[in-house]
């Protein structure tokens, strides 16, 4: 089976509450508030920031971010809940509950003993071979071609008369199998060109082929007995088996899931990315499949974390590459449902992986607030004045966020998932109404800004003429 390609999603909330609206107000979360005036003043101090909405609506959600982290550091909370840490590791976790499942589907194929290997290596279906390429452009003039198989005559018959084949192959193989000894792995007929093809499956364990042209070049090719790589070829098969057992595996599944993609579906997920955060409590059903739906919901959990480039060439898919992209990550979706019925869970040791990860990024987002071991719980002083460490930490979110709009302070954002975990945790909310209201204030500020740093009018000088020399002065005019 091959890796699922988990993502990361973006600063999402399954945590929101309703609050009350506040027109002074672009976000808040728990008792910290961002006013629409500061978040302005910010926005038109910064030499860094486009006056977009977008940019805005992004540096809110930062702020939210972050005044949730701090405020639950000061309330003395430690962050190592284990569900908080699951849920803040989301992708994390379900790549490796995919790998448990995919481990536990390929177990029957992975016990090759010496029979099995044996019968497989004779029965001539896959082979191995090795090679060494002389290369010559297929635009090379007559000479040159001439001198180039006369160069792969002489690599042959030294192999040939028991010279050793990584001596030759390391002087002179001119292609990227030259690494690993000219080996090309576990080969298929028709997986090569026809003139290297029909050589090679023609030559018995052991052998070694007469020179071969081919549009590369020149090849001398080795087809090596089982003895000499027995361990290569057993582990060549192993890839084999699993591959096919992967592509069998999801066949099956698609089919027997009926997962079906809706006609509506390609423009429903390219507004994901329009609205990424409300779509990750949207109910919109993009696929069916047999027990159950594939909602915007999963799709933007399982598509969010992409990078803005990547949500950009997603979105200009066509309607076909969108639908079958549709398809693929439902697809993930159900194979996960499937490893949960098929009772696959995390152990001990993934748990503290887990944690150790989670651990990890909230140390950096302490970091980079620059709180203190004090202030973030590690201090005994900080129970004593609560009310202080919630003053102080609140400064800090607000430096952050004025240090990185002018470069002050490196730019870190709260991993998307841990972000989503911490949402749940505090309710917040982002003012839309706000949102405009402070683009239309930091226009007015960075105006003024920009109008108070021009360089004054200075006078301009007198013109001098032309015509009078310096120092001159004009006759008087004649009297009467």
């Amino acid at each position: 089976m091959r890796r699922l390609a988990f993502v990361v999603a973006l600063l999402g909330s399954t945590g929101c509450e309703a609050l009350t609206s506040d027109v002074t107000l672009v976000a808040r979360a728990g008792r910290y508030e961002l006013t629409v005036n500061r978040l302005a003043q910010i926005m038109a101090a910064s030499k860094i920031m486009p006056l977009e909405a977008d940019v805005a609506s992004r540096v809110a959600n930062l702020w939210v971010d972050y005044a949730i982290l701090a405020q639950l550091l000061a309330a003395g909370d430690s962050l190592t809940d284990s569900a908080l840490v699951v849920r803040s590791m989301w992708g994390d976790v379900q790549q490796m509950l995919a790998d448990k499942y995919h481990a536990q589907l390929m177990a029957p194929y992975l016990d090759l003993d010496t029979t099995v290997v044996d019968s497989i290596y004779n029965a001539g279906e896959y082979r191995l071979f090795k090679q060494i390429l002389v290369r010559v452009a297929p635009s090379a003039a007559p000479p040159e071609r001439a001198e180039k198989r006369e160069l792969a005559a002489g690599i042959r018959e030294r192999v040939v008369s028991g010279g050793a084949w990584d001596r030759e192959n390391e002087m002179y193989n001119d292609d990227r199998t030259r690494d690993v000894g000219g080996s090309l792995g576990i080969v298929t007929r028709g997986q090569t060109v026809p003139a290297f093809n029909d050589a090679a499956f023609a030559l018995a364990p052991g052998a070694i082929s007469d020179v071969v042209e081919s549009s590369f070049g020149f090849h001398i090719i080795s087809r090596p007995a089982l003895e000499e790589v027995y361990d290569e070829f057993t582990e060549g098969m192993l890839d084999q088996l699993v591959t096919r057992a992967d592509t069998a595996y999801l066949e099956d599944l698609r089919s027997r899931r009926r997962i079906t993609v809706r006609a509506s579906a390609p423009t429903a997920a390219a507004e994901v990315f329009g609205d990424l955060m409300g779509s990750f409590d949207s109910p919109r059903v993009l696929a069916t499949f047999e027990g159950g739906k594939f909602r915007v919901s999963d799709f933007a959990r399982w598509v969010g974390g992409f990078p803005p480039q990547a949500h950009a060439q997603i979105t200009a898919l066509s309607a076909d590459s969108m639908r079958s992209f549709i398809y693929e990550i439902a697809t993930n979706h159900v194979l996960m449902l499937e490893a949960a019925e098929a009772g696959v869970a995390l152990g001990p040791e993934e748990l503290a992986e887990l944690r150790e990860s989670h651990e990890s990024n909230i140390r950096r987002l302490i970091t980079a607030l620059q709180i203190s071991d004090e202030l973030s719980g590690g201090g005994g002083g900080a129970a004593r004045d609560i009310e202080g460490r919630y003053r102080q930490l609140e400064h800090s979110v607000d430096q952050y966020i004025e240090a990185i709009s002018t470069n002050l302070r490196r730019f870190m954002s709260v991993p998307v998932y841990l972000a989503d975990a911490l949402r749940g945790e505090v309710r917040w909310q982002i003012e839309s109404a706000g949102l405009v209201r402070v683009l239309a204030e930091a226009r007015e500020l960075r105006a003024a800004l920009n109008e108070l740093e021009a360089p004054p009018d200075l006078p301009t000088p007198p013109t001098q003429q032309p015509d009078s020399a310096p120092g001159s002065q004009e006759p008087a005019p004649p009297g009467p």
